[in-house]
């Protein structure tokens, strides 16, 4: 801090920690006491710091926020025109009475039968030409090429059986000159007594080997659970 007596420049420090530091002209002024020397001290005008100019923000542009479009949860409301299959839950379809399961990969005849067991249910059993037509319409749909879809049906002695049962099977759609007691699929063994809806002829009806080299895929069937 810098101070004046009269004309004659005063260098002063400040009390620090109780401890006088007064110096005038070279002389200690601690020894006649601080608060009792003679001398006229008046302390220089302190100069107040000039404020700081007011930002002008006239002429700033004021930030805006973007206009952001938030998504929105779609709705999961079904059209109404999306077929649905009711009763059959979601990955089934269904016709009638019932529901139908399609493997969507190739097996032999007896794997056919356990893997419709295991969805407790049985191998297709095409009773009318509404179910056939059905039937072939999803095939279609499906767009699998040159697959055929076992049928569950089994020839004995001259006549056609529903798989396991005892049951004559009432409704048949044979392509020209079938069943012909022939396979036509790979395997090792002449005899047909199993059936196929092919695409080779335009998915009608062909009778077929039952070997387990023979493969096809599969269409299982069950009532619709949601029915009395």
């Amino acid at each position: 801090m810098t101070a004046f007596i009269g004309r004659k420049r005063l260098m002063s420090t400040l009390y620090i920690q109780g401890h006088c530091l007064v110096q005038c002209c070279d002389q200690d002024l601690c020894n006649v006491g601080c608060n009792q020397t003679s001398l006229t001290v008046t302390s220089a005008p302190i100069q107040t710091p000039h404020p700081s100019p007011t930002k002008d923000t006239s002429s700033q542009v004021t930030a805006t926020t973007p206009n952001i479009k938030i998504p929105t949860k779609p709705s999961t409301t079904l059209s109404t025109d999306v077929p649905t299959t009711s009763g059959c839950g979601d990955r089934l379809e269904s016709y009638q009475t019932s529901c139908y399961i399609f493997s969507h990969r190739e097996m032999s005849f007896d794997s056919a039968k356990a893997f419709c067991a295991h969805q407790r249910a049985y191998l297709v059993r095409v009773d009318t030409a509404g179910e056939n037509m059905f039937l072939t319409n999803k095939i279609k749909l499906l767009n699998k090429g040159w697959v055929q879809y076992w049928l569950g049906i089994n020839v004995s002695g001259g006549v056609w059986y529903y798989t396991g049962t005892n049951v004559t099977s009432t409704f048949a759609e044979w392509a020209p000159h079938e069943p012909d007691g022939k396979h036509t699929l790979d395997g090792d063994d002449n005899i047909a007594n199993c059936a196929v809806m092919s695409p080779y002829v335009g998915f009608k009806w062909r009778d077929e080997g039952c070997s387990p080299y023979e493969m096809a895929e599969t269409i299982c069937e069950m009532r619709n659970p949601s029915l009395p």
